[in-house]
Order: C-alpha cells, then sequence, then structure tokens
C-alpha cells in the first residue's frame, strides 16, 4: 500500500491518461452527489411534511359547532349549534381527570394598523391554555393569561412576521395597535415553527372579543387537550365520551353525524406518522435506487478503463509482473481515484443542498439535509464497488497462459453406433470434460463419427466456433466440405445447433469458446493486441521506459 515506486507509477499513469482519469473520477463523483442531492430533496419534503402535520400539539381535540341534519325532540333538521362558555365549564368539571387545558377560539379578521403602517390580519380570541395547543414560542414579553380572561383587558400577542410589518425594528413592548376601531397594547411577541403563516396571527382575551360583540358569551370552537399518558386508545375514547355528552346537552340525535364535528389530532397524527414512514420509505427508495445507478456506472467505466489497459498489462506481464501485482496496483488505483472523486462529489454535494435550500420552499421542500453519517456511507459503499469493479476485469487479465495436463482416463467419452466422442471441455449427452470454470466457457470435443452417420450438439449463440479436420469428409449443413487432407480449418458461422453428416468415416475436433473481443498478435514474449503494439513495447523495452519490477 505504501510502496514508493508504485505510487510514482500510479500518478505517471494519472498524468498519461487524463481523459481515462477524468471519465472514472466523473462518474464516481456524479453518482455520490446525484445520491446527496436527491435523499437531501426527500429529507426537505420530510420536513415540509412534518411542518405542515406534525406542529401542534397530537394530544388535542377540536370541537367544531354545526347545522343537524335530522329532527330530534321537537326540533327541526338545520338547526345551527352554538358553543358557549357554559360549555367549558363543563367540560372542567365533568372530564376534569381526562383534560389538561380547556380553551376557546373565535377568529376574526381586521385591519391592523400602527402609525403609517397597516394590514389585515387574523386575531384568535383564546385562553391561556392555546400556547400549549399550537405550541407557540414566547420571543419577547408575555402570553394571554388569567387576569386577562377576568378583567377582559385590552391586550395582545402578536407574531413575528406582525412585528416586522408594522414595526419594522422598534420593540414592539408596550405599543399600542389599532384592531379594527380598537386599541390594543402588545404584551407579547410569539413565534411559530408552523412557518410564516402562524406568525402573522394576533392572540387576544376571548372574554374581551366576546364584551366587543355585544358582551355575547359565544366562541367558534372549543379545544381540549389530554394526557398524553391516555394513548391512541384513550383518546378514542375521551372524543366518544365527549361526542356523547354533547349530544345529548344540545339535543342532538345521536346517529346525526352534522351537529357536531370532532378532530382527534391523536388519530390525525398516527395516520400522519403511518404516511411519514412510507415517505421515509419512498426517500430511501429513492437514495438506493441512485447508488445502485452510481454503482453501474461505476463498474461499466472501469470495465472498459481495464479492457483499454490491455496493452500495458499485457506488456508487464511479458516483462515478469506477477498476476498478484497486477491486481494490486489496478485495486490501488482505483481506490485512489474513487477515493478522491468520491469525497469531491460528497462536499459539492452538501455544499449545493445548504445553497439550496431557502430556495425550494415554495416547491414544497424546507431545509433539505443529508445525515453525515448516510453521505459517508454512501460514499465509502461507492468506493468499495469501484474497487470490486476494478478487480473483476483485472483478475480476468491476470491469467497467465498455463498448459492444462489432462490423462485419457480423465476424458468424458460417449459412444454408440453412429460415433464417438472425448469430451475435453464442456458436456455431450452424459460425458463431461475435466476442463471447467474457465472464463470463455470452452467446448473442446474430438469425435470419430462413421460413414453417413450424423454429429448434433448445442453452443451458446454467442460462442465463436471452428472445426478442424483430422481426417474424412464432412458435410456441414448445406455446404460440402470434401477435402481430406489433414490439418483442415473451418470457420463456422455463430448459431446455437451444429449438425454434421460424415461422408465417409471422418475425425474432427469441434471447439468453440466466449470470445473475449480482442485481436490477438504474438512476438517473442509479447502477446498484445496488434503487431504494431508488440512493435512498440519491443522499442520501450530497448529505451529502458517501461516500469520496472
Amino acid at each position: 500500500m505504501f510502496n514508493r515506486d508504485r505510487w510514482r507509477e500510479i500518478f505517471e499513469t494519472i498524468g498519461k491518461n487524463k481523459l481515462r482519469t477524468f471519465l472514472s473520477g466523473f462518474t464516481v463523483a456524479l453518482g455520490i452527489f446525484i445520491f446527496i442531492i436527491l435523499f437531501g430533496l426527500g429529507n426537505g419534503l420530510k420536513n415540509t411534511f412534518q411542518e405542515f402535520f406534525l406542529d401542534d400539539a397530537s394530544n388535542a381535540i377540536f370541537l367544531y359547532p354545526g347545522r343537524t341534519s335530522m329532527p330530534y325532540k321537537g326540533f327541526k333538521a338545520n338547526r345551527r349549534i352554538e358553543f358557549k362558555n357554559e360549555d367549558l365549564e363543563d367540560i372542567r368539571q365533568n372530564f376534569a381527570m381526562l383534560t389538561e387545558f380547556v380553551t376557546p377560539r373565535i377568529s376574526r379578521s381586521a385591519l391592523t394598523r400602527y402609525k403609517n403602517e397597516s394590514n389585515t390580519y387574523t386575531t384568535r380570541a383564546v385562553a391561556p391554555g392555546h400556547q400549549m395547543v399550537e405550541k407557540t414560542i414566547l420571543m419577547k414579553g408575555r402570553y394571554i393569561n388569567e387576569r386577562d380572561i377576568k378583567e377582559k383587558t385590552k391586550n395582545a400577542v402578536i407574531g413575528r412576521l406582525v412585528v416586522k410589518d408594522l414595526f419594522k425594528t422598534e420593540d414592539p413592548l408596550g405599543k399600542y395597535i389599532n384592531v379594527g376601531s380598537t386599541a390594543f397594547k402588545v404584551v407579547g411577541v410569539f413565534q411559530d415553527d408552523g412557518g410564516d403563516r402562524e406568525e402573522r396571527y394576533i392572540y387576544i382575551p376571548f372574554t374581551t372579543r366576546q364584551l366587543l360583540e355585544k358582551s355575547n358569551d359565544k366562541v367558534d370552537q372549543i379545544i381540549v387537550t389530554f394526557p398524553k399518558e391516555l394513548g391512541h386508545t384513550g383518546a378514542i375514547a375521551l372524543e366518544t365520551s365527549l361526542k356523547k355528552y354533547f349530544k345529548d346537552k344540545k339535543s342532538i340525535d345521536p346517529r346525526d353525524p352534522n351537529g357536531i364535528y370532532f378532530q382527534n389530532l391523536t388519530d390525525d397524527l398516527k395516520q400522519s406518522q403511518q404516511f411519514a414512514v412510507v415517505l421515509q420509505l419512498i426517500v430511501s427508495f429513492v437514495g438506493l435506487g441512485t447508488l445502485i445507478a452510481g454503482i453501474i456506472g461505476i463498474s461499466n467505466i472501469m470495465v472498459f478503463v481495464v479492457k483499454e489497459r490491455t496493452k500495458e498489462l499485457g506488456i508487464r506481464k511479458a516483462l515478469g509482473a506477477t498476476p498478484k501485482s497486477v491486481i494490486q496496483m489496478i485495486l490501488q488505483e482505483s481506490v485512489f481515484i474513487t477515493a478522491i472523486s468520491g469525497y469531491v462529489g460528497l462536499f459539492l454535494g452538501i455544499v449545493v443542498l445548504k445553497n439550496i435550500g431557502l430556495k425550494l420552499e415554495e416547491y414544497f421542500i424546507k431545509d433539505p439535509y443529508i445525515d453525515l453519517g448516510t453521505a459517508l456511507t454512501a460514499t465509502l459503499v461507492l468506493i468499495l464497488f469501484g474497487a470490486i469493479a476494478g478487480y473483476i476485469p483485472a483478475k480476468q487479465k491476470k491469467n497467465k497462459p498455463e498448459y492444462l495436463y489432462i490423462k485419457g482416463s480423465e476424458l468424458g467419452t460417449h459412444k454408440d453406433n453412429d460415433k464417438t466422442v472425448k469430451v475435453i471441455a464442456g458436456k455431450y449427452e452424459n460425458a463431461e470434460g475435466p476442463e471447467k470454470n474457465h472464463n470463455v466457457e470452452p467446448i473442446y470435443f474430438h469425435v470419430v463419427l462413421n460413414e453417413g452417420k450424423e454429429f448434433s450438439c448445442e453452443a451458446p449463440e454467442g460462442h465463436n466456433s471452428f472445426i478442424y479436420l483430422l481426417k474424412g469428409e464432412l458435410k456441414i449443413g448445406d455446404k460440402d466440405h470434401n477435402k481430406t487432407a489433414d490439418s483442415n480449418l473451418i470457420l463456422l458461422e455463430k448459431g446455437n445447433k451444429l449438425t454434421v453428416k460424415a461422408n465417409k468415416k471422418s475425425e474432427f475436433l469441434f471447439i468453440a469458446g466466449k470470445p473475449i473481443g480482442e485481436p490477438i498478435a504474438r512476438g517473442g514474449p509479447f502477446v498484445m493486441n496488434t503487431k504494431a503494439e508488440i512493435l512498440e513495447a519491443i522499442q520501450d523495452y530497448n529505451n529502458g521506459t517501461f516500469a520496472k519490477y
């Protein structure tokens, strides 16, 4: 790993093959870059989902009045149901052990002014418990309290963006704003993780709103929070009890679905969490798919790189390089290039995510990010597969020419009245040759075929094949091959079935194998693709410009 000569050679190879190095590195960097971007955007989509659906308290039940759709106890259908202050007290008294906060909500819109600035905002008239429901975060001052409710004070808590719109850089605490025709004193400023819309609300005491509306005691809706220890089942039971209680109190037919509406956030939360799990699976699937695409890309480019280096590897082996050293060199170079390129893609992906975050909120992608551990793991996986992708073709290239001695007794033999087939490699009928597991998947038969008889066999369609006629006269397909001299070589067209007929007793070799896709030339100790490459190798060797081992 720390062989100085090998590192020098790797850098020289990279310097001489800039395009090849660039293609390899670019594929790795692009793969990890796309993975980080897509995974980060998926997480940004999850953030948006959580902001919209998981921002408020999950242990709350909302009650909304509606209109009845059935007559009941002398009341006609289409009767409007109203909530009043006494309903709040009834819930506190009858469900004290099952509830935490009971708060009304009365919503109105009004033009709000401060000095020369004005805008229309929604005011929410609430009780102190509403802060827990909305998870409102106080930045300055205080929230609506029980004294405000009891004394019906004209105090207001305004959102961060209301301050920005009306007060600019001025401190709003203690200042008065005109909400419609009524002046309210600002006693607090809040922010809300729910987004801009939530930060443009103005909160006032609900009793003050009722006072301004002719001293009535009506409320738009009621919000009830309960201890989280109740769980999902307990929350459903509480909702059922509230529904029964109010339908009885308001004289609503128990079968009427429209008199009062209930929204149980615990039930909604469970459904939202199920959707969040599905969303996480989608994000993971996108990330995995991108990673697989990157692995395939790296594998393809590394196969090309090793194939393109056939000449170089051939020269190395001709000069005495061991198969192990060839593999180590390619692996080391492959890991070096993929590691550098992978971390470049990692860095660029994280930088891009950070810079595009705010620009994507309008597309419902908020704060896209990727966990550093996930990014590093993905990068290491790509580096690992880059090494594997370099190793496999290098391993195939490392094979040294070898002589295989096979005894006649080891050959598989098939014999019948028409022919005798000795199998050196491959399989014929039940006879199997001793040569197996070679990367070119060879078929090697020695056939003696009696006069007028046929020999048939199958070979993979992609194999190259030929017949070496030792003696005799053959008919192959529709063509007669009547030259009986020894050493006749008959090249066969590609196909998946061979049929041979002997015009007279004949002896021949049938040989087939998967093509390696490279021309072959030899000269002295060198085996190359072309004669020109052999001459170049000899010249490099004589000039002393080739690598030494």
